[in-house]
């Protein structure tokens, strides 16, 4: 048959075996539409109105989550910071145990992550074995309120010049993709996202794109059609594609899907509607933070003890009230009702930052709105009655004498707040000061001091001057 087609015209000799068919030739037997059905109308848009109170109230609940998981994040590499891989990214085993830490899956954790070192929050160190490590940006963003934060983040991902979806398939040589690793990285993603978003934007206030059927999406040059799709991001990704069939790549679809589900996790949509504070970002970013804190109940400042050993918050607390239960007790649960779980641990905890029995009782008294349970009551006590019986202290060096009088000497002369000395025993001080430092200033007073080591034997502190070790 090659043969036949070769004499008559229909096929092209390229080389001894190798041949090629016209372009006239191949258009010739595509019929009548050598380009697919083509559609003349732009899709229309099943929409639904969900109201915009609605909408802007589920996706404060969901900023104020992704707020909370974000935190438990950094709280969570800050003592546990996992290695950089060799090639660059976090391993598959890391991603999944910031997946159980902040309780979500693979896929929002992918996405957390990459907002963290986005904003900065999280960083590679520096070493032979760097990780990724807490800033000091984070502390400075967990002292704002949820609004500044959440603009923080939200910017953040808007600009991002990566696509956190991507995570976790494989490249073309069959590798996986690994987060914050190079493969996630595409200049263009910060167009995409708006241009999804602005897609949305064009709907009415509080209107939720519906499902679709049979909407006639133009697929990639060369395809026909792609019939039957149906969803509200496949509806949208067939109206985008419709007014650019060309844009976006083999992942122009997906980008669709991925851009509307990261911007659910943040809150910009809800309900598959383009929130308030989602248009504000859009239109106005730096009003971003007013428009959530319009979208955010008012903080309250009480919350609901139970006999379980729980505190239900209704709502958002005010921050002072936030910083102590999250000092005197545990995150259980977040979302609209945030749930305290109060153990012996946590009440340690608190006992360990400074806070006595008695104001831990105080904040139970004055911050519920229900009785305080007998247990809790107990359990505070009991935590209290056993903590700081035994003490613990940093020190340097020490002083000793089986004279007391003449460690009260020492103490009552000029130098001892110069050497911060400090008594702990009637012949025992003790300072922060190195010992060579401490027996300095003693004899610049005008005592007679001697250095002794572990055994009690006199250490001679002779300055032999400067040395390196050897090679």
């Amino acid at each position: 048959p090659v043969s036949r087609l070769l004499a008559r015209g229909l096929l092209v000799r390229v080389d001894a075996e190798t041949v090629e068919l016209p372009r006239q030739v191949g258009l010739a037997l595509r019929g009548d539409r050598p380009l697919g059905a083509l559609a003349l109308d732009p899709p229309d848009l099943v929409t639904v109105d969900r109201g915009v109170d609605t909408v802007d109230g589920t996706a404060a609940v969901a900023a104020l989550r992704a707020l909370r998981q974000i935190e438990q994040l950094v709280a969570f590499w800050g003592t546990a910071p996992p290695p950089a891989l060799r090639s660059g990214g976090l391993g598959v085993r890391e991603l999944r145990r910031v997946a159980r830490e902040v309780d979500a899956d693979e896929t929002t954790a992918a996405l957390l992550v990459e907002l963290a070192v986005a904003a900065d929050l999280v960083a590679e160190s520096d070493g032979v074995a760097p990780e990724w490590v807490p800033t000091t940006a984070a502390d400075v963003w967990a002292a704002g309120g949820p609004e500044q934060k959440w603009a923080r983040v939200a910017r953040a991902w808007l600009d991002l010049p990566r696509v956190p979806g991507i995570v976790g398939t494989r490249d073309d040589a069959g590798r996986p993709i690994a987060a914050l690793a190079d493969g996630p990285r595409r200049p263009t993603a910060p167009r995409d996202r708006r241009r999804v978003l602005a897609g949305l934007a064009e709907l009415p206030p509080g209107t939720a794109v519906g499902a679709t059927e049979n909407v006639l999406r133009p697929r990639q040059a060369g395809q026909g059609p792609d019939p039957g799709v149906s969803g509200p991001a496949e509806a949208l990704a067939g109206l985008l594609a419709w007014r650019a069939p060309r844009r976006g790549g083999r992942l122009r679809d997906e980008v669709v899907r991925w851009t509307l589900a990261e911007a659910t996790v943040l809150g910009l949509v809800a309900l598959d509607a383009l929130s308030t504070p989602g248009r504000t970002l859009l239109a106005e970013p730096d009003r971003a933070a007013a428009a959530l804190r319009a979208a955010l109940p008012d903080p309250i400042g009480h919350v609901l003890l139970q006999a379980d050993l729980t505190a239900v918050a209704p709502g958002p607390l005010e921050p002072g009230l936030e910083r102590e239960l999250g000092l005197v007790g545990e995150v259980e649960s977040a979302g609209g009702a945030t749930v305290y779980r109060f153990t012996e641990a946590t009440i340690r905890r608190a006992l360990d930052a400074g806070r006595t029995a008695a104001e831990v009782h105080e904040l139970f008294a004055t911050r519920s709105a229900t009785p305080v349970p007998q247990g809790l009551t107990y359990l505070v006590d009991d935590v209290a009655r056993k903590h700081g019986r035994l003490r613990g202290g940093a020190a340097s060096s020490f002083l000793r004498s089986d004279d007391e009088v003449l460690i009260a000497e020492v103490l009552a002369s000029a130098a001892a707040g110069t050497l911060e000395l400090r008594r702990i025993a009637p012949t025992v001080a003790v300072s922060p000061l190195p010992l060579a430092e401490l027996m300095d200033g003693l004899r610049d007073a005008g005592f007679t001091p001697a250095a002794e080591d572990q055994g009690g034997a006199v250490l001679d502190l002779t300055d032999r001057g400067r040395r390196i070790p050897p090679r």
